[in-house]
Parts: C-alpha cells; structure tokens; sequence
C-alpha cells in the first residue's frame, strides 16, 4: 500500500479530512460562499449546441424574456391561424402539448437563471440542452403532422 495512505485496523481507508472510514464529513467548518457557489453551480458544456438548435433556443426564450410567450398561459404559444384549421381532436393534442411545451421552457428559463441568464447561451447546461432539443424534436414531430401550430 501506499506510504501516504493511513488504512484502519480492518484494512479501510481513513479519511484524514474527518478521520472516520466512510461516515459523514466533518461539517462543523462552514463553506464558503465562493465554495457553495462553484458546488450549486450546474456543469456546463463547453461544446454547446449545434447552430440550428443555438438559434431555436436563443429565439424561443427571447419571446419567453421579452413576454410574447407566457409560460404559464399555453395559448401564447399557439399560431392562432394555424390552430383554427385543425379538427376537434388536433386542437386537443394541441392544447395539451402547448401545456407540456410551456412547462419545458419554465424549466429552460429557472435553468438558464441559474446558470447566468443570457450568458448560458454560449455554454448552455447538460440540462437545458436536452430540454431545448426535446422541446424542438417533439415541436417538429407534432407540426409534421398537423402544421405549423406553435409560435416557436
């Protein structure tokens, strides 16, 4: 073993920084802001998006920031013209999915707040990059099959 390494009377590893072998960490030192600022920070990716999906996001939440989308008001978020052509059953799926979609950007738009606003565009999070590309994919799919029907 290892010179540096201290190991327990069973053979375990002791933790130097709070001397036990697996139990709970010494929480009696306080973290520092700094600290507890890099630790909730969500990891970013440093290869951010393809341009096409770049540019749906940074459009998409530009009328979510500027209010043209309401995300707690699915009808924002219906191509009015579009909509009124669909039979009974498309303006359900419809409706329903405008529910799901505005939930997606409530979660995009806390995401992107935490993580430096506008500024995560150019880096965005695992997390926000995956919704935006559910969000897109499912926006495309349902569009394909009953038109142009979100403002997105």
């Amino acid at each position: 073993m290892d010179n540096n390494i201290t190991t327990d009377e069973d053979g375990l590893i002791v933790n130097p920084t709070h001397g036990g072998t697996g139990g709970p960490l010494d929480t009696s030192t306080p973290l520092t802001p700094e600290m507890q600022a890099e630790i909730n920070a969500p990891l970013a990716d440093p290869m951010g998006l393809d341009m096409e999906t770049q540019e749906f996001l940074q459009s998409t939440m530009a009328r979510v920031y500027n209010g043209q989308i309401d995300t707690y008001k699915p009808s924002s978020l219906i191509n009015q013209a579009a909509y009124d052509q669909l039979d009974q059953a498309g303006e359900g799926l419809a409706d329903q999915t405008a529910v799901i979609f505005c939930g997606k950007l409530r979660d995009i738009r806390g995401l992107m707040d935490i993580s430096g606003g506008e500024q995560s565009y150019a880096a965005p999070t695992y997390q926000i990059q995956q919704l935006v590309k559910e969000l897109k994919f499912h926006k495309e799919e349902f569009e394909k099959q009953y038109g142009d029907v979100f403002v997105i």
